[in-house]
């Protein structure tokens, strides 16, 4: 295997000597000796060089220590959902004009990348409602962190409302971006039912306000009252910007609809598998008055000389390779094969098809709620329209000091995966006892008695009444 590794101990000394750096271990001071890796009890470690037979083996048994939602009845959500991809997604994925990641600069050659990228950004728009959309995004909490720096520049205003109904990642995220670029954000929570839309008019934006962020259907699944955000934010002379799951907008109200000024969120549940956190791909779309301020690649619709149809890169001076450090954002690529399976997704089913997958989400995840409630076992946490996910308490009359965590570790052995433990999540999104379950259109019904049935069961062992 040493053909693999780029370079030895020899080379890299040699290489630090010649630059005139000190040895590793000072060249890594700047690093938290928390944050490296020094290789704790269980992690797997080499004995030293192997073949490749058993290399293959050792990544194997790493491997088999995952829960694939392939093999497993998945109701976990959270973010990332377990949705039908058609068998001919992943076979024309491979075709190798598509399977690049070169930025296609010259339209001459690259015709089929652009066209992909195109009807991508013409599948956003039509499902946002709103005029313009970028090439992708790398997932919806980078989309999220740049269309408030977009609102920023637009407005010239530097206060950011964010809702603590906001995926959790995502706010990290925009807790990371905004302070470096001079935004002020305010992490506005909920009000006691769960909903933002009062909360916001309780303390409604400012002058100084640039936008307010708010994501429908929210971390909890719930659907938030976007016109009257949107409202809100229009009489401070704010932006709003919406939050939205894509496929949602197959049945719900749209941002452009709702009054919204900028959509963000992520695409993967349509035509993208659950894969440890990605690749994924995000999308933003804006109206027309905010063209000049987006971030990331357009592609756009022109004639060639002889008057074909055919497409290329353009609005290019917002970008990198043009501005610099005054380009609209520092993200110099995309996720376009990423965003080629949620059009051929999209494309595949159409828009029946769509609201079908969309429609049977939202029914199943009805059904495993009730039936969770009628077990006695679980408790709504909020009583508000939802879409393919929601919160459930462990009673505490039926369970003693029982988790999400236990019930989701016993799960695991029986091949299901549990819901998302609320009890000690950070960034105040937390729920004592709280549990996140997700259906999607590939939960059967016999899925939902199973997971009854083993809650159940888990009762039982433990002899308590059921």
């Amino acid at each position: 295997m040493a053909g693999f590794v780029p370079s030895n101990r020899k080379s890299r000394a040699q290489m630090l000597s010649d630059a005139g750096l000190p040895p590793p271990e000072q060249l890594f001071d700047s690093v938290p000796q928390d944050l490296r890796l020094d290789y704790p009890e269980g992690c797997p470690q080499l004995d030293g060089p192997l073949n490749e037979p058993d290399l293959i083996d050792r990544l194997r048994a790493m491997a088999d220590r995952n829960l694939p939602a392939a093999d497993h009845i998945c109701f976990l959500g959270a973010g990332a959902y377990d949705h039908y991809q058609p068998a001919a997604i992943r076979h024309l994925l491979l075709r190798q004009e598509f399977y690049t990641s070169y930025t296609p600069y010259q339209p001459e050659v690259s015709q089929g990348t652009l066209q992909g990228i195109f009807e991508f950004q013409s599948l956003v728009c039509r499902m946002t409602d709103l005029d313009i959309a970028n090439s992708s995004m790398y997932d919806g909490a980078t989309a999220a962190a740049e269309a408030l720096l977009m609102a920023c520049r637009a407005t010239g205003r530097n206060r950011i409302i964010v809702a603590d109904t906001v995926h959790p990642h995502t706010r990290e995220v925009i807790a990371t971006y905004l302070p470096p670029n001079g935004g002020e954000v305010d992490f506005l929570p909920a009000g006691p039912d769960g909903s933002w839309a009062d909360a916001l008019a309780k303390q409604p934006p400012d002058e100084q306000t640039a936008a307010v962020l708010v994501q429908s259907p929210n971390f909890f699944g719930l659907i938030e009252d976007l016109p009257a955000i949107a409202a809100l934010a229009h009489q401070a002379g704010a932006l709003a910007i919406a939050s939205c799951d894509l496929l949602s907008l197959a049945v719900l109200k749209t941002p452009g609809q709702a009054g919204m000024d900028i959509a963000v969120g992520d695409a993967q549940s349509l035509g993208l598998p659950l894969s440890f956190g990605g690749p994924y791909a995000g999308y933003l779309a804006a109206r027309q008055s905010l063209l000049r301020r987006m971030p990331g690649r357009i592609c756009g619709e022109t004639v060639d000389r002889h008057g074909r149809r055919t497409f290329v890169l353009t609005i290019q001076a917002r970008e990198q390779h043009i501005r610099r450090e005054k380009a609209t954002s520092n993200i110099c690529t995309n996720q376009a094969l990423c965003a080629l399976a949620v059009t051929m997704q999209a494309a595949l089913l159409g828009a029946n098809g769509l609201v079908e997958a969309a429609g049977q989400s939202a029914r199943k995840a009805a059904s495993l709620r009730q039936a969770l409630c009628e077990t006695g076992w679980f408790l709504p946490v909020h009583d508000r329209p939802f879409f393919r996910e929601f919160a459930v308490r462990l009673n505490p009359e039926t369970w003693n000091e029982t988790t999400g965590t236990d019930l989701n570790r016993y799960l695991a052995t029986h091949g299901i995966i549990g819901g998302l433990d609320l009890a000690n999540l950070e960034g105040g999104s937390g729920v004592p006892g709280g549990w996140l379950l997700a259906a999607t259109e590939k939960r059967r019904r016999s899925d939902i008695n199973r997971l009854i049935d083993l809650i159940g069961a888990y009762r039982r062992d433990r002899g308590w009444k059921s």
